[in-house]
């Protein structure tokens, strides 16, 4: 019986913050997008940069979250429309405030 060796060269990512090597698939899911509208305009487009980890991937994107003053759509702040609406004049007002 013959006996063959085969060379194979193998490449992968790396997280760009942790340095974890990315499983297949992983690369993938690590995106993030936002994008906010003002009508039928895109007023705000962001999406990642970098290569990440699904940990790290998750910790942007929470971090990224919790910066918007504003409630998501499932927090029990945006349910209750007054507390939403309360929320929106105040970062209204503090805007206009800080142009004056």
């Amino acid at each position: 019986m013959a006996r063959h060796e085969y060379e194979t060269t193998a490449s992968y990512h790396t997280c760009d913050c942790c340095g974890r090597k990315l499983l297949d698939g992983e690369l993938e899911r690590s995106y993030i997008a936002i994008t906010i509208r003002l009508g039928d305009d895109i007023s705000f487009e962001w999406w990642n940069k970098g290569e990440y980890c699904p940990e790290c991937r998750d910790a942007l994107c929470d971090e990224i979250e919790h910066a918007i003053p504003v409630p998501e759509r499932y927090c029990t702040q945006f349910q209750d429309e007054d507390v939403a609406k309360a929320i929106e004049l105040a970062l209204i007002k503090k805007r206009l405030e800080e142009d004056a």
